[in-house]
């Protein structure tokens, strides 16, 4: 039986490490949006393959270095503080807070512009499709009008997503051509050919930021406030309960794993087992602000 674990207090904020700077640039896409490798014949003569890829490691090593020299004085800003505990026989174990790095989050990601390497502004982050796992597998970016209005969806697989700036902006090696010719992506289902749908076992993350947290009946414990995604997972699970008219309350986070995916009309969300149900419940009670 899984058991729900609350994190004690421990600092998740890390910078995603980036893809070496030549696979961005060597890397193409079908017209699904899936990615297709190049063949090292494109590589410039007098290069060799496996120098362009010590290169482009130790490249990488340095810019990930110097980003995080660079962030560290904003990483506080940057931080979100949650209420948790380690739900555990110890009956000492108090709550604790827990700080996450909004930009390995599900809020700190949708909405934010996408730059390639080449600092072109090309589309903005408008959704993350996972599979029933919680593995990311698409990535989906809206081109055009970036005050939310008009443009085409495209999605990429996950791994597109190379690197994140100081600021949350998304870095992929795409270009507006590059959205231009792939497929368009939809939510709903379609019998044309040239419409990328959501898979079966696909489920928006933002359908997940509008869905609650419940227990075994499916009655609502709490709503989801947010999800961090790390090494291409979704890893936490932030819910928010105690509110009033939605606002206000305390946090919690729980392991992403200990919850089921269930879908509710035009939500999905997060469903517990009675034991983790009753845990949750004895958790809330202990640890509500008064």
């Amino acid at each position: 039986m899984k058991n729900i674990r609350f994190l004690t207090a421990v600092s998740l904020v890390a910078l995603l490490a980036a893809a070496p700077a030549f696979a961005a640039d060597m890397t193409t896409y079908d017209e699904n949006g899936k990615t297709v490798a190049k063949t090292y014949d494109e590589t410039p003569k007098g290069t060799s393959a496996s120098d362009e890829l010590k290169q482009g490691w130790e490249d990488t090593k340095a810019n990930v270095s110097n980003a995080a020299s660079k962030a560290g004085d904003k990483i506080e800003s940057a931080a979100d503080s949650v209420k948790a505990s380690m739900m555990n026989d110890d009956p000492k174990v108090k709550a604790a807070p827990v700080s996450l790095d909004k930009r390995m989050t599900a809020n700190g990601m949708i909405g934010k512009p996408v730059y390639n390497q080449q600092n072109e502004k090309v589309a903005v982050v408008e959704d993350v499709i996972l599979d029933s796992a919680g593995t990311a597998k698409l990535v989906v970016v809206k081109d055009g009008d970036f005050m939310g209005m008009g443009g085409k969806l495209a999605a990429f697989d996950y791994d597109a997503v190379i690197d994140r700036t100081k600021e949350g902006d998304v870095v992929m090696p795409i270009t507006e051509k590059t959205i231009d010719k792939v497929a368009e992506f939809s939510y709903e289902p379609s019998e044309k050919n040239d419409i990328r749908v959501i898979p079966d076992n696909g489920y928006s993350v933002k359908k997940i930021l509008d869905g609650n947290l419940v227990d075994q009946n499916g009655k609502k414990l709490a709503a989801i406030d947010n999800v961090s995604l790390r090494d291409g997972r979704a890893q936490l699970v932030i819910a928010a309960y105690d509110q009033v008219l939605g606002m206000g309350g305390d946090k919690v986070a729980l392991n992403f794993d200990a919850t089921r995916l269930v879908r509710d009309k035009d939500n999905v969300d997060l469903k517990l087992n009675a034991a983790q149900s009753a845990e949750f419940k004895t958790f809330e009670k202990t640890t509500t602000t008064k």
